[in-house]
């Protein structure tokens, strides 16, 4: 039982290529770092720091053990993500801001400002873009060289996901339904449609295929050039997704029947299933304490 729920754990981490060949013993649970309440965690690519989001961001350094406070904000932080070069961290807070915290400076300052809470965010894999999603419904893209913002998409319903291809070139965002947004044409189509709130997205490693999960209780896999689903696993409350580092397979996580679901991912040639929605009660977005 323990080793099927810590492959479950790390898949949904998306680190499965990395820890499963790892037979580390099973060993000492301790705390390192101590918050109000915990929405977020971040490990740095180098695995040398742990980064928490509670009402404030903290670092805690593995070789020294030390926990140093890095970023304030006004309210509960609820994304974190860190550049490839592990140089830099973004946090997402109900404060309505996208914060970018220097490694090597230590200075922390505002990037993006939205018109309600964060409830997504994204690097690109080069580190020079930062997007952002909130419920006023808007995708934002902040240029590190420029220093400017600027929207990109416009859903009608809060975007509770964001994902960026592997090459940085487009960037996926999931509200009422999912789009697809070109970097190079400025071009925003949209792509899939579910029949209710899409929560969570995955992208393959050589970005061709995309993950969806939503709260039409389905999650769906398909083609990022075409819009062709290819496979559909019903799937109830779903709130998070992954894929494994080779795309063979999927990991979903729900939070109305409590489980982890596991299923391989069809191999070509793919087999569209027909569409099929049937009435169910809208799950409501989690609880934010202010």
């Amino acid at each position: 039982m323990k080793k099927k729920v810590i492959l479950a754990a790390v898949f949904a981490c998306g680190a499965f290529g990395f820890l499963y060949g790892m037979q580390a013993p099973y060993g000492e649970v301790k705390d390192i770092i101590q918050h109000d309440g915990v929405k977020s965690v971040a490990i740095t690519p180098d695995g040398n720091y742990v980064i928490s989001g509670g009402k404030k961001v903290k670092l805690w350094n593995k070789s020294t053990g030390q926990v140093e406070d890095i970023i304030q904000h006004d309210n509960w932080v609820n994304l974190l993500a860190i550049t490839p070069d592990g140089n830099y961290v973004v946090s997402g807070s109900n404060d309505k801001s996208v914060k970018l915290w220097d490694k090597a400076t230590g200075q922390a300052t505002t990037i993006i400002q939205h018109d309600s809470q964060i409830e997504s965010v994204a690097i690109t894999p080069d580190g020079s873009y930062v997007v952002s999603g909130g419920s006023d419904d808007k995708v934002k893209l902040w240029n590190k060289s420029t220093g400017q913002v600027e929207d990109i998409i416009q859903h009608d319903y809060p975007v509770w996901s964001v994902a960026i291809t592997p090459d940085g070139n487009y960037v996926i965002s999931g509200g009422n339904k999912v789009k697809l947004w070109n970097k190079s044409t400025g071009h925003v189509k949209d792509i899939i449609q579910h029949g209710q709130t899409v929560f969570a997205l995955a992208i393959t490693s050589d970005g061709n295929n995309v993950v969806s999960g939503s709260n039409d209780k389905s999650v769906k896999l398909w083609d990022k050039a075409t819009g062709q689903v290819k496979d559909i696993i019903q799937h109830d409350g779903i709130r998070s997704v992954a894929i494994t580092p080779d795309g063979s397979y999927v990991v979903s996580g729900s939070e109305r029947d409590n489980t982890v679901r596991l299923w391989k991912a069809p191999p070509p040639p793919y087999e569209a299933p027909p569409p099929a929605y049937e009435e169910y009660e809208e799950l409501p977005p989690p609880a934010y304490e202010e």
